[in-house]
């Protein structure tokens, strides 16, 4: 072989090798993990859109022009949620595939923090490994990980303030120092700015206060660990609940601007006396809970017993760190589950990290303390199936059709008809005609681009409430009430029907059946539609 020829081939072989540890870089396996992040949530992106959805979108369009928002649209929660939905709107678009693409490249956005986190509990493998586990398992829809609901956007602030404060718990505040005084600038900063992205979490979901709470105990562990005096720990906290009082204030001047009165009415008053843990209908949701427990629990096992294997049998092998944060986490977590109330399956959502982290420690931990062979033999394999059963179960639904998806997921023909419904409706109905879905189906008042006839689109205050029950039936039982009433007749709301009956006898004619759905219209007082129109398609 010429000399020039060796020479070539030595230099490819020298570029090939280079790229091939280029390729084997932990900075290329996380891109990877979290485009895996984005593309596993793909068959869902035109998946009907679920309530939850549909009235953030639906109170995004027209509550937050002028002072519509609290004082003619009710809302029962913070703002938060209403500003991404408005950055959504801006950036990719107001359909269901640009709301939920974002939710999916926002996702992998706290895959992101979660391999920061892992990596600073442990090393770089476990960051990759948590952040691989969190992108699979946060897309399971038992807990509507494909959604962009609001645990799903709390998420990233939240995991924010704690990657900012890892660090500053390790940098000591000199108890003697000024508070900016220049040795302890940078610990102030990470302190501050944690509080201000737990701050940001709770505008998005008040339960989400357990941000608030974890980084709080977290600050005083570490200042009991590390032997400062208690004015210095109060100093840290005040730093501490100074950010995260900036994060809330601009929801707060927001809302009383609006309506103050109505406000505190709607998010505050409301929430604690009904929606909350200590109301009076918690204590009657607690078989509720358990059961939703089983169901998430089912889809997420593997993560809760590596996990348990981390925290009992490797708890010696984990870092100072991974072992003072993992019951701060995980009790935070379940209490800002338990805050809402109602247990609904996709509160879970707020587990997902810390599990997906210490699940991944635990896989660590084991192949670090040099057990025998069965151990380690036994976690691959459980780890193995986990995720081959995850992947399979997730896989299915690339083949499936949208519609069957949410079929399967919800059993809601509000859904199963909303495109077809949509259709109808804009096409039998003027822009500025109102319309009514009884109780509850917020996304067909954002899709079809109609109001509601009534200010609140939510089923839980009217069915939890005989005022605004009331006030509701008098706003329909009147000539001038909504041009369609859209009666999904769903056995949950059977006692709120046979008080809407009446009302739909007196003033409207049925007119379109639309898979199951019950399409009415409002009659004039001279006349009738005498047919019937059943579509279904």
């Amino acid at each position: 072989m010429a000399a020039h020829d060796r020479a070539w081939l030595g230099a490819d072989m020298a570029r090939l090798a280079a790229f091939r540890r280029w390729v084997l870089t932990w900075q290329v396996a996380l891109g990877v993990i979290l485009l895996l992040a984005v593309l596993v949530r793909m068959p869902f992106l035109h998946v009907p859109l679920i309530a939850d959805e549909g009235g953030y979108a639906y109170t995004t369009h027209y509550g937050l022009s002028g002072r519509t928002l609290y004082h003619l649209l009710w809302f029962d929660r913070t703002q938060g949620i209403l500003w991404v939905y408005r950055v959504i709107f801006q950036t990719l678009g107001r359909g269901i595939v640009a709301i939920r693409l974002f939710a999916a490249l926002y996702n992998a956005g706290s895959a992101l923090l979660i391999s920061i986190i892992g990596r600073r509990l442990a090393d770089t493998r476990t960051g990759l490994l948590a952040a691989f586990l969190f992108a699979l398992f946060s897309a399971m829809p038992h807990v509507q990980g494909f959604t962009a609901n609001a645990e799903l956007f709390m998420t990233l602030p939240a995991l924010a303030s704690l990657v900012l404060l890892l660090p500053a718990e390790r940098t000591r505040m000199e108890p003697d120092r000024r508070l900016f005084a220049r040795e302890s600038v940078a610990a102030t900063r990470c302190i501050f700015l944690s509080g201000l992205c737990a701050g940001i979490a709770v505008v998005i979901k008040p339960a989400e206060v357990a941000a608030v709470a974890t980084a709080a105990l977290l600050l005083f562990l570490a200042a009991r660990r590390e032997g400062i005096p208690w004015w210095a720990r109060l100093r840290r906290q005040s730093i501490l609940g100074a950010g995260a009082l900036i994060g809330v204030l601009p929801a707060i001047v927001d809302g009383f601007a609006r309506d103050g009165r109505a406000y505190i009415r709607q998010v505050l008053l409301y929430r604690g006396a009904t929606e909350s843990i200590v109301s009076r209908h918690a204590f009657g949701r607690l078989g509720h809970s358990l059961w939703n427990s089983l169901v998430v629990g089912g889809d997420v096992l593997p993560l809760v017993v590596l996990t348990a294997l981390a925290l009992t049998i490797y708890r010696a092998s984990l870092s100072e760190d991974a072992r003072w944060l993992a019951p701060l986490w995980f009790l935070a977590s379940f209490g800002g589950i338990a805050l809402g109330g109602n247990w609904f399956t996709h509160y879970f959502f707020q587990l997902l990290p810390p599990l997906a982290i210490y699940a991944a420690i635990g896989v660590r931990a084991a192949f670090a303390r040099g057990e025998t062979a069965r151990w380690r033999v036994r976690l691959v394999t459980l780890l193995s199936l986990s995720v081959m059963l995850t992947a399979a179960y997730t896989g299915q639904y690339f083949a499936a059709q949208p519609a069957d998806i949410s079929w399967n997921l919800y059993h809601d023909r509000a859904y199963q008809a909303q495109g077809l419904l949509v259709e109808y409706l804009k096409a039998n109905s003027g822009p500025n005609d109102r319309i009514y879905i009884a109780f509850e189906a917020p996304e067909i008042y954002y899709l079809s681009e109609r109001q509601s006839a009534f200010a609140v689109v939510w089923r839980e205050p009217i069915l939890n409430d005989p005022a605004t029950f009331d006030r509701l039936i008098a706003t329909l039982d009147t000539p001038a009430g909504p041009a369609f009433i859209v009666d999904v007749d769903a056995p949950r709301f059977q006692r709120a029907h046979d008080r809407l009956r009446p009302v739909l006898t007196r003033r409207y004619q049925l007119v379109a059946i639309i898979q199951g759905v019950q399409v009415y219209r409002r009659v004039p007082s001279l006349w009738a539609y005498p047919w019937t129109e059943k579509v279904d398609r």
